[in-house]
This record gives structure tokens, sequence and C-alpha cells, in this order.
């Protein structure tokens, strides 16, 4: 029994050449985007756990800025500008928490999202101190954009608009803040590659 001869020749040898090779080139395009999806999530991870040490503080942030869509840079840069990471942060306005809430603010956040207000315990309470801030700068980042709605966060709406108070530093020690949590992330970052290179030749 003769076989027959199947040599593909001419345009579809071509197409089949270039189907294949097409096909090669997006498995390992997926497969690298896979793994720096991967790396960054570690880099993130690590960074949660250095500034959210509370695990179920650290559930709350992450749940939050995923819900919000919020820069978690960003929002870690305001929480260090406002209390440095201290939960019990008390200032001189009476400002509370780790999101510097007051008290007006926090009952007012409390009403809007049925939590129940239970005076500065509610304040001083982690994880609604950080879904209150967030959704406090959720609002004033949507509404008057990165700059103007963080300086709105700081001073209040009632300051701005009716004593025209500003406060223009406040703003840049939040984006200087933010510089310095962006870069450590890229170092972490890179560590995490190298990491994984090691692991690899090993």
């Amino acid at each position: 029994m003769k076989v027959k001869d199947i040599t593909i020749r001419g345009p579809m040898a071509l197409f089949i050449c270039l189907t294949v090779i097409t096909i090669l080139c997006i498995g390992f395009v997926s497969v690298k985007v896979d793994q720096v999806r991967k790396f960054k999530q570690e880099a993130y991870d690590i960074m949660m756990k250095q500034y959210w040490p509370n695990p179920a503080h650290r559930i709350v942030f992450n749940q939050r800025v995923k819900e919000l869509d919020l820069d978690w840079k960003l929002s870690l840069a305001v929480r260090e500008e406002e209390s440095h990471g201290d939960q019990y942060a008390y200032s001189s306005a009476k400002a509370r928490g780790y999101y510097q809430l007051m008290y007006a603010t926090a009952k007012d956040l409390c009403e809007t999202y049925s939590i129940d207000f239970r005076g500065k315990m509610s304040i001083y309470d982690g994880a609604n101190n950080i879904f209150m801030g967030l959704a406090h700068l959720n609002h004033c980042v949507d509404t008057y954009g990165d700059q103007l709605g963080i300086e709105m966060y700081n001073v209040g709406y009632g300051k701005y608009f009716k004593r025209g108070i500003r406060n223009r530093k406040y703003v840049e020690d939040v984006m200087s803040r933010l510089k310095k949590i962006e870069a450590e992330y890229d170092d972490v970052l890179t560590a995490v590659k190298d990491k994984h290179k090691v692991e690899n030749k090993i």
C-alpha cells in the first residue's frame, strides 16, 4: 500500500507556519503577563503586611480600595500623612484614628453606610476608621480630582468653601509620601523578581 505524499507547499505552508508561530508567541506572552501579575501581587502583599500588620485591618483596606477603585498607594500616603499609621492618633483639631476623622464627619459616614455609630469608639475602631476614611477620601478625590480632593479631605468642605481656608502644603506632603511609597514598591517588586530568578536557577 502506497502512502500518498501529503507534503504541503506554497501559500498554505506559509499560512500554517505563521499560525503556529502566532500561537507560540501568544502562549509565551500570556505566560509572561501572568508571571508579572504574580510578581506584582507578591510585592503588594509584602507592602500590605508592612503597612497593615493587623490582618483584620489589612483585609478591610484591601477590600475597600478595590471596591472604590482607589489608588492604594495614594490611600496609604494619606494615612501616613494623617496619623503615621497610628490607630489611636488624636490631633489638636480633635480628629481621630488612622484617617483622622472628625466626630461630625464620622457620624455622617456611619449614617450613610448604616454603621452603628458609638461615638469615639466607632472612630477608634480600626476597621471602621479605614472603611469610613477611604469612603471619605474617595468622595473627595472623585468629586474634586486628586490635588484638590486631597486638600479638601484635610481642610473640609465648610472651611474651604465658606472661609476660603487652604492647605497646599498638606497636598505637597501627601504627594511626597506618595513618591516614597511608589519608590518603595518598585524596590520590593525588583527584590521579588530577583528572588524568583535565583529560585529558577537552583
